[in-house]
């Protein structure tokens, strides 16, 4: 065809569309239950005036002379009022009680020279699969406190995971309190809220990534633990590695079991071998001593399952396996059913009833939960964000920090309200409008453990300052820069 029909064509097919954009009713057409709607000029050639910035740094907030040189204390804690009061990635505490995570910060700090590990528990939805965010988190926490390896891996893995290649081989019945797995009548699941009962003798083999972008501590485990629920008296669990020359094997009873193993010098690979029966709550693939970030991913879970899981057995997991911090991450997966102030209602009833579950169970533990991020759907057209995440966050912020956990406000960290558009353009979220890629994940668990890492130094400096001293000066301080920002905000 000549490039003159091809121009009249496009010039044409425009015109038309033009014409029915001026003359299609505004309120739509219906025909039988069908609507049908077409955009305005007004939406056709003008950007929405809602839509967030498409500068990401600058929807986080990220201050790129956050590093420069602090040149006295006054100085030092303004820069942590705005990290940590003004900074969108700011955490939320009970009662505004910046010392809330000072007991783990501790704990965490005498881990490595006392041989023992402090572990953290991540929860969550799909955004945490692949180890996301997780392995920020580890990665701060081990460079600061030491600890290495992947953490807790359950008997099999379904979910793939960035960390570790992992095989099994022989037979189990898996068990899960989500998802469409098998339920259990008695709720004996254990801490990763699954358990695998053994059918047959069993192969559990792992080996550290290999990836050049993964973290050199995940390379090489130190020790490893086996969390079970032992029927009867002949269980046997073998440990081998052949780099390294290592094979021991231990026994267990009946009951509630952790087996612990020890090497010598670091290893990438090992072989676990189960004989007996037995349900299998996790290995543990540590470091000796230090600080281990377990990732435990629940796809299509809304958190509300923590209840499910037997009390008893909770209990005594937690205290065995030494958890200072639980992490929730959820509320994406009940936005598309959430379509009321009384659907918010209920499920910031049943997010209460959980953390009040979890504190109960492991007193000894900080409790952080991670709001959703911003999702977006399309209403007339176009994509937005659900009518009630807004009221869904603040909801779940309440929920927490009124019954004794800090939050972590994601969707405030992304830029609020149709902020994920802004993140889809530039490649940090994928087509659904949901999940994070791999990019947009990185910066978001790097958001998140800077917040750590100030929160961290300030508990550093708060040691060597009078208590009083800095209570006032941080007071002075905070309420200033509210101001300067509450007249700037007058000004535009």
């Amino acid at each position: 065809m000549k490039s003159y029909k091809v121009l009249l064509f496009i010039i044409i097919v425009i015109t038309m569309l033009a014409l029915i954009c001026a003359f299609f009713p505004k309120e739509g057409i219906s025909i039988d239950s069908l609507h049908l709607r077409f955009p305005s000029f007004e939406k056709v050639l003008t950007r929405n005036s809602e839509e967030a910035d498409t500068d990401i740094d600058s929807l986080l907030g990220i201050n790129k002379t956050a590093d420069s040189c602090l040149q006295n204390s006054r100085d030092t804690i303004a820069h942590y009022v705005k990290e940590l009061s003004v900074n969108p990635a700011k955490f939320y505490f009970p009662s505004n009680n910046l010392s809330y995570f000072d007991p783990l910060f501790e704990t965490m700090s005498n881990a490595e020279q006392s041989g023992t590990t402090v572990r953290v528990l991540h929860y969550g939805d799909s955004q945490i699969e692949l180890d996301r965010l997780s392995c920020n988190l580890r990665s701060f926490f081990q460079e600061i406190f030491g600890g290495s390896g992947p953490g807790m891996l359950p008997l099999i893995q379904n979910i793939s995971t960035s960390s570790v290649s992992q095989y099994t081989a022989g037979g189990a019945t898996p068990y899960a309190a989500y998802g469409e797995t098998d339920r259990r009548r008695d709720g004996l699941y254990g801490p990763m809220a699954k358990c695998f009962t053994m059918n047959s003798e069993i192969s559990f083999n792992v080996t550290a990534a290999k990836s050049e972008q993964i973290d050199s501590n995940l390379k090489h485990f130190g020790s490893v633990k086996l969390l079970m629920n032992v029927h009867g008296s002949s269980f046997t669990a073998t440990l081998k590695s052949k780099a390294a020359g290592y094979e021991q094997s231990q026994t267990a009873s009946n009951g509630l079991q952790l087996l612990e193993w020890q090497f010598e010098n670091p290893v990438s690979n090992l072989r676990l071998n189960l004989q007996g029966s037995a349900d299998i709550y996790g290995i543990m693939v540590d470091g000796n001593g230090g600080v281990a970030v377990d990732n435990i991913p629940m796809r299509g879970c809304s958190g509300t399952i923590f209840t499910r899981i037997n009390d008893s057995l909770l209990v005594k997991s937690y205290q065995m396996l030494d958890i200072r911090l639980i992490i929730l991450q959820f509320g994406g997966n009940s936005m598309p059913s959430i379509n009321s102030q009384k659907a918010v209602d209920d499920y910031k009833a049943r997010i209460v009833t959980q953390i009040q579950y979890l504190k109960q169970l492991c007193p000894q533990a900080c409790i952080l939960f991670i709001g959703p991020s911003d999702m977006c759907t399309r209403y007339q057209g176009e994509m937005r964000t659900y009518t009630y995440l807004p009221a869904t966050v603040q909801a779940l912020h309440e929920a927490a920090t009124e019954n004794g956990a800090a939050f972590w406000n994601l969707y405030e960290v992304m830029g609020g309200k149709n902020s994920m558009i802004a993140w889809v353009r530039n490649g940090m979220a994928g087509s659904d409008y949901i999940h994070f890629t791999p990019g947009g994940a990185k910066k978001v668990g790097n958001m998140l453990s800077r917040s750590f890492r100030s929160l961290y130094e300030l508990y550093l400096m708060r040691k060597d300052l009078p208590k009083q001293q800095f209570n006032k000066l941080w007071h002075e301080l905070e309420n200033a820069i509210t101001d300067t920002n509450h007249l700037s905000n007058k000004a535009e």
